[in-house]
């Protein structure tokens, strides 16, 4: 049995003024130990894209490169995580549900 964590919504490119990020918000992990998180996207199966950590004042670092649904990574208590540099989902917002 899974723990759902929390949802993000990405749109199908990075959003104006970023780098890479193409989610509006973080994804924190509070209170969960390291836990190994598993994606799950909410649309196309074709979709990838990559796992980034929020750096405040830092360059932000890859996690997960090409990421899709059921892919996992290994997640730190007290980091927040983003999606970033999708590909593949048209023109069209998507969402990636975490769960440990």
């Amino acid at each position: 049995m899974s723990l759902f964590i929390g949802t993000l919504l990405s749109d199908y490119r990075k959003l104006s003024g970023q780098d890479h990020r193409s989610s509006w918000g973080d994804l924190a992990v509070r209170a969960l130990g390291d836990p190994t998180l598993t994606l799950e996207v909410d649309g196309s199966s074709s979709i990838t894209f990559d796992i980034m950590k929020d750096v405040s004042g830092g360059t932000d670092p890859v996690i997960l490169k090409g990421a899709k649904s059921g892919s996992s990574f290994k997640a730190k208590d007290g980091d927040a995580y983003y999606i970033a540099n999708p590909a593949n989902a048209g023109n069209t917002t998507f969402k990636v549900s975490f769960s440990a």
